[in-house]
């Protein structure tokens, strides 16, 4: 099964002609590698063209949505300000069935409630 972070940064080589040599990704660090070349958590350019076409007025000083695990919890809890969005994924919405993306977002993996609280 492959992750989210797996289809985007697959989908990004693609976008820019990167031939796929072996794909590895690390969510933690984060960073991806393509074959021996490392690259940082990447979006595709058309998940960043559907970005800009969003709303962006703001109402969060801090916005996350994720895991929250270990030293996640502590760290989290100094941006709980009342203009804080903190959220589980599950909480949020955001979990997909046996954590597997394959359409559950579309053949795009673009998900738009998610992009449009991260502008916001």
């Amino acid at each position: 099964m492959s992750t989210i972070q797996y289809y985007l940064f697959k989908r990004a080589l693609e976008e820019e002609n990167i031939p796929e040599k072996g794909i590895v990704t690390a969510h933690h660090i984060p960073a991806n590698r393509n074959g021996s070349d490392t690259y940082p958590f990447v979006f595709p350019k058309s998940f960043l063209q559907e970005v800009e076409k969003l709303d962006s007025r703001k109402e969060y000083d801090y916005f996350f949505a994720g895991t929250i695990i270990g030293e996640h919890r502590q760290f989290l809890k100094k941006w709980d300000k009342p203009r804080s969005y903190i959220k589980t994924t599950q909480q949020n919405g955001f979990i997909h069935p046996n954590n597997d993306p394959t359409g559950y977002y579309g053949e795009n993996f673009f998900n738009k409630n998610y992009f449009q609280q991260l502008k916001n």
